[in-house]
């Protein structure tokens, strides 16, 4: 369907800069995909996990001792709860591990002291796994739950999140958790299909917002790929922009554009702290 449309309008004259950028995939396939195979990494952790938040639901005393004792003995907030996840969503299991994260002590204690409960009682191998993959997922987790806000438009930050995702596919890839590399590395080349195939319109976008322009774009490129090709990167993208606005200029029309609102979205502030942490500095070099 995609195809044929584009070819239609081609033949048109409708499409700007030959239809390179008609179509533009979600990226929240790719996301799935990293996901689901992150979350078979650990299988038999997470079904253990499932289990212990539905043996503490099943019984109210032990539910309530538990609470008791994660609030006296290890001073945590219980208005926070473990959680149950729903097997066809990955979210929900994530926001599952995260909870048993943050129990992690109490359930370690408890495991100690219930003999039924023991047999749910994870290793500290396994809780190391699940921590490791926990860090890993939240990326994803945010950027999604970014890309699905309905209030605001995203085209502003899809480049700045997709490129989170990109740098921490690379930093998994050549981390020290070895039951992670090989799937990341399986996975990152379906990624850099994608990042190879959108990053220029995407990069486009993010120069049109002030609070970004160029210096953000490169900045980003010269973490992923070194200064020198990021300039040149950098030129590409400048020279694609001056394409486009040339183009708009002929077909522009008297037509009025209409208003749109401001958006209450995310902004350079809004990032992962990590994932940014030196920009400043890089701006100050500039």
């Amino acid at each position: 369907m995609a195809t044929s449309l584009k070819i239609r309008l081609f033949a048109n004259k409708s499409l700007l800069h030959g239809g390179d950028f008609f179509q533009i995939r979600c990226c929240c396939h790719i996301i799935n995909l990293i996901v689901q195979a992150g979350l078979n990494l650990i299988d038999g952790v997470i079904c253990k996990i499932r289990n212990v938040a539905k043996h503490l639901k099943n019984s109210i005393p032990k539910k309530k001792k538990f609470y008791e004792i994660a609030e006296k003995s290890f001073h945590l907030n219980t208005r926070k709860r473990l959680r149950s996840d729903c097997c066809v969503r990955w979210n929900s299991t994530f926001l599952m591990l995260d909870r048993a994260v943050y129990f992690k002590a109490v359930l370690d204690h408890w495991g100690q002291r219930d003999r039924e409960f023991g047999i749910f009682a994870l290793s500290e191998e396994e809780w190391e796994k699940v921590a490791n993959l926990h860090k890993f997922l939240k990326v994803f987790y945010d950027v999604t739950n970014q890309f699905s806000a309905s209030k605001h438009p995203i085209a502003n930050i899809y480049f700045r999140r997709v490129w989170e995702i990109h740098r921490k596919l690379i930093e998994t890839a050549n981390g020290p958790y070895d039951f992670m590399v090989d799937m990341v590395r399986e996975r990152q080349v379906k990624f850099n299909k994608y990042w190879s195939e959108y990053s220029l319109i995407l990069s486009c976008a993010t120069v049109l917002d002030p609070r970004c322009k160029l210096e953000l774009v490169e900045y980003c490129y010269s973490k992923l790929y070194g200064k020198i090709s990021a300039r040149k990167m950098v030129q590409n993208i400048k020279n694609t922009l001056y394409d486009l606005f040339e183009e708009y200029m002929l077909r522009s029309t008297s037509v009025s554009s209409p208003k749109i609102g401001t958006s209450s979205g995310s902004d350079v502030g809004n990032h992962d702290a990590d994932s940014f942490e030196d920009y400043e500095l890089f701006l100050s070099k500039k």
